[in-house]
């Protein structure tokens, strides 16, 4: 599946910092068992990369009682050069690049790891399929208005007859599938990354950095449950990946697309 190479864009110099998409599943709490085939698998696909961890989260109670610490184990799967990360936990799988071209070319490093997550793990269903990409603009200072249109800003510092001030916008919006998140956030002396992604993974774009920065964070999900194969996943991304290319493209200001070096012909 393909768009229509006419109406694809790109930048030559995006802002663009990380793309990742995660795809939840039915729960297989015997996944730990099925590890060192799905590693071996990925290894021979170009992962040969590999760490586990566990990580601790909050369980809520059905019943209304308090939630509970427990701890989960998380398997991660690494390119040769690090910009290409699988994350696999026993009820979901991420993929995330620093290294992003287009989305086809996305896709077929989804695709391969989808593949031996079936294949091996045979997951029963598919529940929420997230697309997330963030965007950053280092040293932006009060430039915002150059970079970003007026529907994700709000105040400016002179609005306010104050010193200064960082922006924090959220925009949470319902499409016929799911949701569509735009977080627009200024961050002074801090990461280019929104904290939630912090991880070893990603720590060649996780350090702090002087200075007053922007940061475009855009999550568009299909919340719907459908089987777990390629095909039916693939449409998907596609669909989620719609929302979150028009949400890019008009936040952004023309003076911006002229100087990151908008063509045609290629996709965001």
């Amino acid at each position: 599946m393909s768009r229509d190479p006419r109406n694809k864009r790109k930048l030559v110099n995006s802002p663009l910092i990380v793309v990742l998409t995660e795809i939840r599943f039915a729960p297989i709490l015997a996944m730990g068992n099925l590890i060192p085939e799905i590693q071996e698998s990925l290894r021979r696909k170009g992962f040969p990369g590999f760490a586990t961890s566990v990580v601790q989260q909050f369980q809520l109670s059905l019943a209304g009682g308090e939630p509970t610490l427990q701890t989960a184990s998380r398997w991660v799967f690494t390119s040769t050069n690090r910009h290409h990360t699988i994350t696999l936990t026993t009820e979901g799988v991420s993929f995330q690049t620093t290294a992003y071209d287009d989305f086809e070319g996305f896709l077929e490093f989804v695709s391969g790891a989808v593949n031996v997550v079936a294949s091996i793990a045979e997951p029963s269903f598919a529940d929420r399929v997230g697309l997330r990409y963030v965007d950053a603009i280092p040293n932006v200072g009060e430039q915002m208005s150059r970079y970003f249109n007026e529907t994700v800003l709000t105040f400016s510092a002179a609005d306010l007859e104050v010193q200064s001030l960082l922006l924090n916008q959220h925009i949470v919006a319902t499409t016929e599938r799911g949701h569509l998140q735009i977080r627009l956030n200024q961050v002074e002396n801090a990461p280019l990354l929104p904290p939630d992604l912090n991880s070893p993974e990603l720590a060649s774009v996780g350090s702090s950095r002087p200075g007053v920065h922007a940061i475009l964070d855009i999550d568009s999900a299909d919340e719907r449950r459908t089987d777990f194969d390629w095909a039916t996943l693939e449409a998907r991304l596609w669909g989620v990946h719609k929302h979150a290319g028009t949400a890019f493209w008009k936040s952004v200001t023309p003076e911006a697309l002229n100087a990151w070096g908008e063509q045609t012909g290629a996709s965001e």
